[in-house]
């Protein structure tokens, strides 16, 4: 496993409920792990499983990821490239690209979870107060990115796992309402 190089952390640039967002080199983020040891959630298998469904049926939606260990081997962090953009809302649907995108994520979405997959977090903690996909990036050239592939279930999380599966369920509710809004 690659190794990731400490001198090319900068500046942290979002805090998510897991990890901690920082830009890496000029162009890169890193994500660095922080909620996954408390959860007992075996990391790595756990994102690699998520990422692998997230590519699989978002193909090109799906911003590109890689694993990298810490050099002291205790933690693994991915690697993903810096896009500007917003959260994708109501909005954006007005114009007629990013809405011919938005329905064929929604259709690929749709065969994720036909597939017998728990549905992606596509709100982000962005989307928990305001009608957004907070992990579905609109980026300056107009199109749309998932960047984040947290899958919704509770695989092997031991400790607290039925606080885990409220949280889960409040999410997919409000992840519920804010698609039926955006599809309306």
């Amino acid at each position: 496993m690659e190794i990731y190089d400490p001198k090319k952390i900068g500046k942290r640039i979002a805090w998510g409920r897991s990890h901690t967002v920082y830009r890496y080199g000029s162009n890169e983020v890193i994500k660095m792990p922080r909620l996954e040891r408390w959860l007992g959630v075996r990391m790595q298998e756990r994102l690699e499983r998520d990422i692998s469904v997230c590519r699989e049926f978002f193909g090109e939606y799906f911003l590109d990821i890689r694993f990298v260990g810490s050099p002291d081997g205790n933690t693994v962090a991915a690697i993903q490239p810096a896009v500007a953009g917003h959260y994708l809302a109501k909005s954006d649907l007005a114009n007629p690209n990013i809405k011919r995108q938005f329905d064929d994520f929604m259709e690929r979405y749709a065969a994720m979870l036909r597939a017998g997959y728990a549905p992606v977090d596509l709100i982000g903690q962005g989307g928990v107060f305001r009608r957004c996909l907070s992990n579905v990036l609109v980026t300056e050239d107009k199109r749309l990115k998932l960047f984040d592939a947290s899958i919704l279930d509770t695989m092997d999380i031991n400790w607290g796992a039925s606080s885990v599966r409220l949280i889960i369920f409040l999410v997919l509710k409000r992840q519920a309402s804010t698609l039926r809004f955006l599809q309306s």
